[in-house]
């Protein structure tokens, strides 16, 4: 079972924590897997490398956290996040993956942003038209 997603808001190259309880599913592991086939956000696989190996064990019947580190992601105000297990897909709990703004107007399980790094100039004219340069990822 998937819990949830710490932080809920991410972008290219950040680290994202899943919580996850696995239930029995590391009963299915065999000795040279890994405690699960894959993890993937709007399609895109979530890198564990040096993280998560055949010597990973996932505690059953318990909250149990793996960190992974995002790619290529899409911008998106509502990501799928698919968690698979040797026995199938892990489920989603719905009341700990939701999160709302604060108006509680904007509601989203999981988001996928920009990042800016940089912005060319911190200060412009009162009247406009300045040229700005915006570095970062995922525009």
């Amino acid at each position: 079972m998937l819990k949830f997603a710490v932080p809920p808001i991410l972008h290219l190259d950040s680290e994202v924590a899943f919580i996850v309880d696995p239930r029995n599913a590391q009963d299915m592991k065999g000795d040279n897997e890994n405690p699960f086939v894959h993890v993937k956000v709007d399609g895109n696989f979530i890198d564990f490398d040096e993280r998560v190996d055949v010597t990973t064990w996932l505690n059953t019947w318990d909250e149990n956290s793996v960190i992974g580190k995002i790619g290529e992601t899409n911008l998106n105000e509502t990501s799928d996040v698919n968690f698979l297990f040797h026995t199938g897909f892990a489920m989603h709990q719905e009341q700990t993956m939701t999160t709302c703004s604060y108006d509680n107007q904007t509601c989203y399980k999981f988001k996928t942003v920009p990042m800016i790094s940089e912005i060319d100039f911190e200060t412009g004219y009162s009247t406009g038209g300045q040229n700005l340069t915006i570095h970062g990822y995922g525009f």
